[in-house]
């Protein structure tokens, strides 16, 4: 259980329960009773995202009870923003105003958006309702380290990401929706085997990713899992 827990290499130990009354940037401090715990433990349970550990039926309860208290640690001091922009309004303008906040960005003085620096704490941002809009937690430097260094093995590609900005992108991805059975991509194929090298050396990377989706939002997780 631990071996599984130790991809969130939490830096702080406290109480870290989240609070959808907060105001601001503000930590969360309200420490979450038993009852409470156990109804998380359960929505987590129901989540179906506890699939990919593969424990025995009578341990399941108490190994996520040990990982839900293992992410509260990881997020100790947190801090959270509230939106004024809840997840429905937000869901249904996006493609009303994609354009416009595009543009927004090379033609607003950048200093009038709102900054979120990187700092150890992790910090989400939430609707009135308490629904989590985003969230920022640091990756360890020693993985973006292994990312960094294997990346610059790759073959070179276009640095055109169309809307996104200029840099360099590959799609190594595996594909289902369409088929039967998973098949990778066309660029993963023609990198080979230098594209099978960067994936093998950024799996760390890629689980501890996956682990960090899985505690933000296990029902994300959940739905994502079916593509498999």
């Amino acid at each position: 259980m631990k071996s599984q827990l130790s991809i969130l290499n939490p830096a702080t130990v406290g109480p870290t329960p989240v609070s959808p009354t907060l105001t601001g940037s503000t930590p969360a401090t309200i420490t979450l009773k038993p009852a409470a715990v156990q109804r998380e433990v359960q929505n987590l349970l129901n989540s179906g995202a506890l699939q990919d550990f593969n424990w025995l039926a009578d341990q399941i309860r108490k190994n996520t009870l040990d990982l839900l208290e293992s992410w509260k640690i990881a997020q100790a001091g947190m801090q959270q923003t509230i939106s004024p922009i809840t997840y429905v309004q937000l869901k249904d303008e996006k493609r009303k105003h994609y354009k416009s906040v595009l543009e927004s960005t090379t033609t607003t003085n950048l200093d009038a958006f709102t900054v979120i620096t990187s700092a150890a704490e992790h910090h989400s941002i939430v609707d009135d309702h308490g629904v989590i809009l985003g969230y920022q937690c640091r990756i360890p430097q020693t993985l973006l380290a292994t990312l960094s260094a294997s990346s610059s093995q790759l073959p070179c590609t276009r640095v055109n990401a169309g809307i996104h900005g200029q840099y360099p992108t590959c799609h190594y991805a595996v594909w289902k929706e369409y088929a039967s059975k998973p098949h990778l991509s066309s660029e993963y194929k023609k990198d080979l085997p230098a594209s099978a090298n960067w994936c093998e050396l950024n799996r760390a990377l890629f689980t501890y990713l996956s682990n960090t989706l899985w505690c933000i939002s296990p029902q994300t997780y959940a739905r994502y899992s079916h593509a498999r």
